[in-house]
């Protein structure tokens, strides 16, 4: 007897439909992080995904996914920024899954200038929420888009995946002020879509520091800021970021290694 979990078949009214029943309405901004192999079979793939994340927040609305170059598994980003990488915005593929490169190559979207936390962006708000990263210094903190998202109202949407996934956590962090980041600034370089280089200070995350983010699913719903959903076998968590980040970072002043394993 086959121990294989069932693929539902999911199109795009199911998507839009699960995502508005969850909470996501017209207007929102949101940054998505996702898998798209959790849904089960999609009818169409990853665009469908990012086809019913725009139906679901409108025309008014904006559609934000990272699209970071690299992956930390067998290194660190401090490692990584130490070696001047040069990111090439007009070419280089997200390494964070088929939904976020799906996004980063429709000719609206467009990228923050950030050196490894990267977002693409769609919508109304796409510009307002992309500005600054190129001048932030921190990787996710106060200035950049990941920042501006829970200041501004936004939420965070995990599409079957995890709190571990959830990189506003590292804004939380960087706020907070735990002890994550180097002292040292490091000036790494970016192509934007124009062909322009452009140097953009930052911290880097320290390495050996194990993180324990799956603590924040308790804390979501001990404070009522999340609600829990599913579409196909994908669990999926819809975030109100602001509270996310104000109460996130109250427990990291006041246990600087909570969020550390």
């Amino acid at each position: 007897m086959s121990t294989e979990e069932p693929r539902p078949h999911i199109t795009n009214d199911v998507l839009v439909e699960g995502l508005r029943e969850l909470g996501l309405a017209d207007g929102d901004v949101v940054i998505v992080h996702s898998s798209l192999s959790r849904f089960g079979y999609v009818e169409g793939g990853a665009d469908t995904v990012v086809d019913a994340l725009l139906a679901a927040v409108g025309p008014g609305g904006t559609v934000a996914v990272p699209t970071s170059p690299v992956t930390w598994r067998g290194g660190s980003h401090l490692e990584y920024i130490k070696d001047n990488p040069i990111l090439d915005l007009r070419v280089t593929p997200s390494k964070l899954g088929a939904i976020t490169e799906a996004l980063r190559r429709r000719p609206e979207a467009r990228p923050s200038l950030s050196a490894c936390h990267t977002l693409h962006a769609i919508g109304a708000r796409r510009d307002w929420l992309l500005t600054g990263a190129e001048t932030a210094v921190y990787p996710t903190g106060p200035g950049t888009p990941w920042h501006r998202n829970c200041t501004g109202g936004g939420k965070v949407l995990l599409l079957g995946v995890g709190q571990h996934n959830n990189t506003t956590i590292h804004t939380i962090e960087e706020t907070g002020g735990a002890p994550i980041l180097s002292k040292e600034v490091y000036y790494p370089m970016v192509i934007d879509l124009q062909g322009r280089i452009v140097t953009v200070p930052t911290r880097a995350h320290l390495p050996n520091h194990p993180r324990a983010f799956e603590k924040m699913d308790a804390v979501c719903l001990e404070h009522g800021i999340m609600r829990v959903g599913a579409i196909g076998n994908a669990t999926l968590r819809l975030i109100e970021a602001k509270p996310f980040l104000e109460i996130g970072v109250e427990i990291v002043k006041k246990d600087p290694l909570f969020l550390l394993a």
